[in-house]
């Protein structure tokens, strides 16, 4: 069976495979091209056409593990001294069609903004290698919680956290036609050591752009975890809340759903859908507990819940903010001040929310989550007019205002990086962070030019010569790093012409 790790409860031992199965490759008449988006998000993390090495120190560095295309190491950033994670996919050998499929994980990534799914930071490519520079998490994966967990399994309520936090960026990725594909224990990684960590969904190697309205056909993922319907070869996303309920049986039990003596043997006892909750291993797990992971393994997709559906469902009930659980006034005050500042200045402090480590930002984190109540990992429309009426002093009309200006890639929500971007307070901004965010907009260049910033806009509306005199510069001016930081500074802490200081807690 290749690589065998051992799942244990108590006096039960079985066998878990740690291979993946052979992946079929898929031809690039079968995957659904990369949309184009207005998203900053997926521009920041552009392709960069200079060597790795004259930025980063990548060789001698710690390896952190290995993914399904390629070795994950450290590195670091040699102007701040800052470490990444560096994952590196080969290309020798490969088909255009292998590559295009290096690529399309690229992709899936940066198109993606949700706060518990990795971050690519940077993309380098040369004839044999495509580098992804990665936020680096410290706290190891899934996995190895589990094994280090008493008995092997976790209390309930932890695994139900985990699980939620799991499903709500699933749920983000199929909003954005993105279906992951290969969800398992070991693609969930802790951002620290700490028992309190955010968790963070890696490895889109086997993700890709679904047409909601087409099937996809390819068998790919990891035995365990795999859907019946992907074995079969006539799939959708909700093959990914499969992989959930294998995953939500395992952290409650200590052992998969589906076993066999070979990774064949297993495939066969999924397609035959014959499982059950063992009485030994389920005696103290709840009611919605079982009912959930039920849901999840229902053998007919049709039947099967989607992952908005399941993000409602009971056994999450105790996880949901409660009513007085208003985020901080600051917040709102700190969008008025962002409202003021010139456009460029908010698309630069976009970029440098994408440089921020998790605990620069925990506060701020909270303080998104109190707002997210749809619980899709964006502030909807509603979500900001539903948190926004519980202030004493609000009016509908800085509903409008406060999206118009966090809303910079103009989607009709806010994202968690727009979030960060309108709430980080200047001042508390790292220089490391400056310097990071200057050198991904500039490509690493010496200054930030018109043509920079046009990329990284992409095919939004934005008019760039009017951003630009905004700003007292025109069409042929070179951004300095003091420029830079100048413009980043001009109007900071300010109000704007819709003054909110009268917005306060009832």
């Amino acid at each position: 069976m290749g690589n065998v790790a051992l799942v244990m409860k108590s006096s039960m031992v079985v066998p878990v495979s740690s291979c993946d199965m052979v992946i079929s490759r898929t031809s690039s008449k079968e995957m659904i091209k990369q949309p184009k988006s207005q998203r900053l998000t997926q521009n920041i993390a552009k392709e960069v056409d200079q060597d790795i090495r004259e930025f980063y120190e990548i060789d001698n560095q710690p390896v952190l593990g290995s993914g399904l295309n390629g070795q994950v190491k450290m590195c670091v950033h040699k102007a701040t001294k800052l470490n990444f994670a560096l994952k590196t996919l080969s290309k020798k050998g490969l088909s255009p069609e292998r590559i295009l499929r290096l690529r399309n994980e690229v992709g899936c990534m940066s198109h993606l903004d949700h706060p518990n799914i990795l971050r690519v930071h940077e993309v380098f490519e040369t004839d044999d290698c495509i580098y992804l520079v990665m936020e680096l998490c410290r706290g190891g994966h899934l996995m190895d919680r589990l094994f280090a967990q008493q008995g092997r399994y976790f209390r309930e309520k932890v695994a139900c956290k985990y699980i939620y936090t799991v499903l709500n960026a699933v749920a983000h990725c199929h909003a954005h036609n993105v279906v992951h594909r290969d969800l398992k224990l070991e693609n969930i990684l802790f951002e620290t050591e700490g028992r309190e960590s955010g968790i963070k969904l890696i490895d889109f190697g086997l993700s890709q752009y679904q047409n909601p309205r087409e099937s996809m056909r390819k068998y790919v993922g990891t035995s365990y975890y795999v859907a019946p319907e992907v074995i079969d070869g006539n799939y959708d996303a909700k093959c990914d809340v499969w992989s959930i309920g294998v995953i939500a049986y395992m952290l409650l039990s200590g052992v998969p759903p589906f076993y066999g003596a070979t990774d064949a043997d297993t495939l066969v006892a999924i397609k035959l859908g014959d499982w059950q909750f063992d009485e030994y291993l389920f005696n103290s797990v709840s009611a919605e507990a079982k009912d959930f992971i039920s849901k999840c393994l229902t053998r007919r997709p049709f039947w099967r819940m989607s992952a908005a559906t399941a993000l409602k469902h009971k056994w999450f009930s105790h996880l949901q903010p409660k009513k007085c659980n208003l985020p901080s006034v600051d917040m709102v005050h700190r969008f008025s001040s962002f409202i003021v500042r010139s456009t460029l200045a908010k698309i630069f402090m976009d970029v440098i929310a994408h440089t921020l480590l998790p605990d620069q930002v925990t506060d701020l984190r909270e303080q998104f989550d109190k707002f997210d109540v749809s619980r899709s990992g964006m502030i909807t429309v509603n979500d900001l007019r539903t948190v926004m009426r519980r202030f004493k002093g609000f009016k509908e009309e800085y509903l409008n205002v406060i999206l118009a200006n966090l809303d910079l890639d103009r989607k009709g929500e806010i994202g968690y990086h727009e979030f960060l971007a309108a709430t980080i307070r200047r001042r508390n901004v790292a220089e490391e962070n400056l310097q990071i965010a200057f050198e991904i907009i500039s490509n690493h260049g010496e200054v930030i030019t018109s043509g920079d910033i046009q990329a990284l806009l992409g095919n939004s509306t934005f008019d760039l010569s009017v951003i630009m005199e905004e700003v007292g510069l025109d069409m042929d001016s070179k951004i300095t790093f003091p420029v830079f930081k100048a413009i980043l500074d001009s109007g900071d802490e300010g109000l704007s012409y819709l003054d909110m200081s009268d917005v306060s807690v009832e």
